[in-house]
């Protein structure tokens, strides 16, 4: 993990942006991990790292800056 950037949102969650092993983005939010999924424009789609393999549905909407988040789904199955 590179220069981890963390900040509270305005609900008081603790979050932390950095990068995964092999350079890819990752956003923690209370310990979970968000791997970015897809772009479409400004908006990024973040999902679950247990996704895959635990078929959780918690997903996230960030703008272009990646601190700005629009959307967050943080119910988790695991």
């Amino acid at each position: 993990m590179k220069h981890a950037r963390w900040f509270r949102d305005a609900s008081g969650r603790g979050i932390t942006i950095t990068t995964s092993k092999r350079g890819r983005p990752i956003i923690k939010i209370e310990g979970r991990r968000f791997f970015k999924k897809r772009v479409l424009g400004l908006k990024a789609h973040w999902k679950c790292s247990s996704h895959h393999h635990l078929g959780c549905r918690a997903v996230l909407h960030t703008l272009d800056d990646n601190m700005t988040i629009i959307k967050c789904y943080n119910v988790h199955n695991h």
